[in-house]
């Protein structure tokens, strides 16, 4: 049973619960660990973890896979204990320290040599080495996701291939809304209206929850890369914009609360969701 004393907490609880009413997930295949587990796991790996992920532990430390999707957050005890092995084999920590890494912005398409825009500041210049911890081993890539351990929300970067550091320069809680975000997509896409209305119609969602699940489903299922390549840049935008909505109120908006101001925003500067609305 998981005690909700944070603003992470609450908001870890409500990708559970939107999980599970979605479909996407059974209970049984989101399983969290006690306080206790955690602390015991940080001692014994000899590591440090950011309140925000804490809170993800307790949701979702021991398993969280989504349901007819490729997706999964792939960050639990056994995931990060994997990590580690990886850590042990490879020395990533020693990589960072002898080399002189600027941080570039992830685009998800370009390798960063490739990218066009500026190069953000040495690495060094933004975390300090000793206080970060490493979380997610890419054995394919060669590649290791860390994040600074003394930040509360921390952001996520990634070294590539021992060769680059790329970031997004997303908190570790907006990662999470972008996995989200890519498995309603991924539903959107390979099930096609079908399958999604007859979710929709036979969940127990508040209105509002049901109108921004279908616009997605709108986007998603007509085939036009501009709107979802627009879309995705869209939310980029916002991520920075709700950054500072959850520093000034000091919360972090649940998935229904950041869905549904994603798409007030949208509305504000003239985002159009289709001709057709979806007949649910």
């Amino acid at each position: 049973m998981v005690l909700y004393t944070n603003k992470y907490d609450i908001f870890f609880e409500s990708v559970k619960q939107f999980a599970i009413a979605t479909e996407m997930s059974q209970i049984v295949e989101l399983e969290g660990a006690s306080l206790d587990e955690i602390y015991e796991f940080e001692r014994t790996h000899l590591i440090k973890f950011p309140i925000a992920f804490i809170s993800y532990l307790k949701v979702f430390g021991k398993n969280s896979k989504f349901r007819e999707t490729d997706f999964d957050f792939h960050l639990t005890f056994s995931d990060i204990e994997t990590a580690l092995k990886g850590v042990e084999k490879q020395n990533p920590i020693k990589i960072l320290e002898m080399g002189d890494f600027k941080v570039n912005y992830d685009d998800n398409e370009n390798y960063p040599h490739q990218n066009e825009g500026e190069y953000r500041p040495a690495l060094k210049e933004l975390l300090n080495l000793n206080d970060i911890t490493f979380y997610s081993w890419d054995q394919g890539r060669r590649g290791f996701s860390f994040f600074d351990n003394t930040q509360e929300n921390p952001v996520c970067f990634y070294l590539m291939e021992s060769l680059y550091v790329v970031s997004d320069f997303y908190s570790f809680t907006n990662f999470v809304r972008t996995v989200m975000f890519n498995v309603l997509i991924s539903l959107a896409s390979e099930y096609e209206k079908l399958l999604i209305r007859e979710t929709i119609k036979h969940l127990t969602l508040n209105p509002k929850k049901i109108d921004w699940l279908s616009r997605y489903i709108r986007i998603y299922i007509d085939n036009k890369d501009k709107n979802r390549n627009d879309i995705i840049e869209c939310r980029k935008e916002f991520y920075k914009i709700n950054d500072e909505r959850e520093m000034l109120e000091d919360r972090i908006l649940t998935i229904d609360e950041f869905e549904i101001s994603f798409m007030n925003f949208l509305e504000g500067i003239g985002y159009k969701f289709g001709e057709q609305d979806l007949e649910l």
